[in-house]
Parts: structure tokens; sequence; C-alpha cells
């Protein structure tokens, strides 16, 4: 979509959401939150992705670096 605001979210990355904003530039990375520490949590940690969307090109910037 054509916006003249500069917007950047993240969700839990999905396939549904990375299809729904295949137009945008997307970022994913793993992510390990630390408020919720069960064994069943800890054990699928490893399978749990963050998803970066922005209606610009996030990739030429220095963010990149940092994932």
């Amino acid at each position: 979509q054509d916006n003249a605001s500069k917007i950047l979210i993240t969700y839990d990355s999905n396939p549904t959401l990375r299809e729904v904003w295949d137009s945008w530039p997307q970022v994913e990375w793993d992510l390990t939150y630390t408020f919720h520490s069960s064994k069943v949590y800890r054990a699928a940690e490893s399978k749990r992705k963050e998803l970066l969307l922005a209606n610009y090109n996030i990739l030429d910037h220095s963010l990149e670096a940092f994932l």
C-alpha cells in the first residue's frame, strides 16, 4: 500500500502473516522471551521466530547487522 508514513511492525512469525504482508520487506530472526521459562516453553523456543515488517526498504539499513 502507498502510505506517506513509515511503518515498522513485529509479530510472532508464521506463514500466514508472511503471505499477507508479502509486498512489504520482511526479516525473520530467532527471539528468546525471558518472562516465561517453563520446561515446555523452553523446549519449543528454538522453533520460535519473530517477523519484522516494514513498508519501506529496511534491508539497506544498519538494523540488519544486529539480527
